[in-house]
């Protein structure tokens, strides 16, 4: 039987990375770098000198296919595992969507959604929900139409990466040169998904070492702060990928450092021995989608998504449509003998006929009794769903209890001489800071100083001035209990001052 060959391609803001498989089996691999500034957190941003890239590996490596697997990097995506209740196929999407749209930091809108079915049980099924801004996506289908290939099959970086290393538990670093990546796997599903930017050009090995193992650490203890029966132990094991972690020295300064055992990737693909397996982790991990695993995990769950709309995909047409089509040709051949026999069968077919005027009468009925039970069906589904938001207010209190002391430390300890905070709120997305301070310039200087504390997606200084407002876009670091936190805590700190 004839191995398929499967064409994979990584792009980073660096290079790009493509491996070729005929079944299990790596026989070409190459890259090819990128000038600075064409892709930027995973957004293509030259699609015309991308595309020209793509196109000269795949000449130098005397490929030919249309259709590749692409990785997506998770810097601007964002996920969440939903739990539902159970629906009928034809409503599942739009239930999704209003979970989505109740726990996701980015309004859906913005997003490409895919999901997963994890499990199912007591009338609700857990739901991995993925969520890729489109802006990433049209200019991706965008680039690789420009090369001539079809909308690329894509894939999530860390479920690739997850889906190579197969293990129930398991800590994932991705150490690129433009950014750390961290993936959490716990109880077989990604659990924590976390990427960093590494500080400066002038920052050495050991400081990322340092960084990295205070972020490890912080994530493990926040998972093991969560509503979780599975703990996170310090035996878990480690697996280094990227381009960093390809280095003997690097990778090898990088174990020692993090204080966790680091384990040498694994995989049931056979590769030359000069494979440059950490480097090209991602795109074995988009391999794995095609091939199957002999000694697969029993604890893992592969999250197998093809994230690419359905805008995007080849229109097929069902069977029942090209059966359909054949009818009348089928008839048209049975014509002529069958007009021979039409006038004996008259009498036939009037009997008939009464037949199924009854039949049809009763199908009706039948219809009519069918509408009655899908409308009821609906609205149950909608009373189910409008008690899981009366069910998840109250859960939200107690889960944004866990964090919100932590978080109130770091901001006011930030805080620089003679500025004072009025107010605080904190959510699980966003964190709002008010205050006052004696000079606009030291409002910049605390800004910075959140920013530099490495915990915080973006902070924002909305309002500028004696009295300042400060926008916080906070890290999600840890899995929720699947509900959407809605509830805001606020406290009014009084006369907080720093003066010294």
């Amino acid at each position: 039987m004839f191995s398929k060959t499967v064409i994979t391609l990584n792009i980073e803001s660096d290079n790009i990375r493509a491996v070729v498989m005929k079944g299990k089996t790596v026989i070409k691999w190459g890259s090819i770098p990128l000038e600075h500034g064409l892709v930027r957190d995973g957004l293509v941003l030259q699609p015309e000198a991308v595309s020209q890239a793509i196109s000269k590996l795949l000449r130098d490596l005397d490929v030919n296919s249309k259709k590749v697997l692409l990785s997506i990097t998770g810097l601007r995506s964002t996920f969440r595992i939903l739990t539902l209740p159970e629906v009928k196929a034809s409503m599942l999407e739009e239930s999704i969507r209003r979970g989505a749209k109740r726990e996701m930091p980015v309004p859906i809108e913005e997003l490409y959604l895919s999901w997963h079915v994890i499990d199912k049980k007591n009338n609700e099924q857990d739901i991995f929900v993925l969520g890729i801004p489109q802006e990433l996506v049209d200019v991706t289908v965008n680039t690789f139409a420009k090369c001539g290939i079809k909308p690329p099959e894509m894939d999530f970086k860390p479920l690739a990466l997850a889906r190579l290393v197969n293990r129930g538990n398991a800590l994932i670093v991705d150490l690129e040169k433009d950014s750390f990546g961290i993936t959490l796997i716990a109880e077989g599903i990604p659990a924590v998904i976390r990427t960093m930017t590494p500080k400066g050009t002038g920052s050495t090995l050991e400081e990322h070492i340092v960084r990295l193992n205070e972020e490890i650490t912080r994530i493990v203890e926040f998972y093991n702060k969560g509503f979780h029966a599975n703990r996170i132990t310090p035996d878990i094991p480690v697996f280094l990928t990227g381009t960093l972690a390809s280095n003997p020295s690097t990778a090898e300064a990088i174990a020692e450092g993090i204080d966790l055992e680091v384990e040498s990737l694994e995989t049931h693909f056979k590769y030359p021995a000069d494979f440059p397996i950490a480097i090209y982790a991602a795109n074995l991990g988009l391999a794995c989608k095609k091939t199957r695993r002999e000694n697969s995990s029993d604890h893992f769950r592969d999250i197998n998504l093809d994230v690419l709309p359905k805008k995007y995909r080849p229109q097929t047409i069902p069977v029942k449509y090209v059966f359909l089509g054949m009818i009348p040709i089928l008839l048209i051949g049975g014509l002529l003998p069958a007009y021979y026999k039409a006038t004996n069968a008259s009498t036939q077919s009037i009997v008939v006929q009464t037949e199924l005027d009854d039949l049809s009468q009763q199908l009706q009925k039948i219809t009519k009794t069918r509408e009655t039970n899908d409308r009821v069906e609906a609205t149950i589904n909608e009373m189910h769903m409008e008690a899981n938001d009366l069910k998840e207010q109250t859960q939200s209190i107690k889960a944004i209890g866990n964090d919100f002391g932590y978080t109130t430390q770091l901001v006011v300890d930030a805080l620089p001489p003679t500025v004072q905070l009025t107010s605080i709120q904190v959510t699980t997305t966003t964190i709002g800071l008010a205050g006052g301070a004696s000079n606009p310039s030291l409002v910049i200087d605390y800004a910075k100083a959140l920013e530099n504390l490495g915990e915080f997606r973006n902070v924002f200084i909305s309002n500028l001035g004696n009295n300042f407002t400060i926008l916080i876009d906070r890290y999600e670091i840890k899995r929720f209990s699947f509900y959407e936190i809605k509830s805001c805590v606020r406290i009014i700190v009084h006369s907080i001052s720093c003066f010294e």
